[in-house]
């Protein structure tokens, strides 16, 4: 229905169930784990700082 989403990993299993009041529309779903983004030693969350620039090709 327009009210829920079901999710899961690509073999199926672990599934979870995502409601709200409307999900009309919804394409994709990312989601994040912490612990797939480790920092390097010495380097936490608060120590560093990311500013994105455009990629030069050349």
């Amino acid at each position: 229905d327009d009210r829920n989403a079901v999710i899961g990993d690509l073999t199926g299993q672990n599934t979870a169930v995502i409601n709200g009041i409307s999900l009309i529309g919804l394409h994709m779903v990312a989601i994040m784990d912490p612990a797939l983004h480790q920092y390097p030693e010495n380097l936490t969350s608060e120590t560093i700082s990311v500013i994105p620039n455009a990629v030069n090709f050349d």
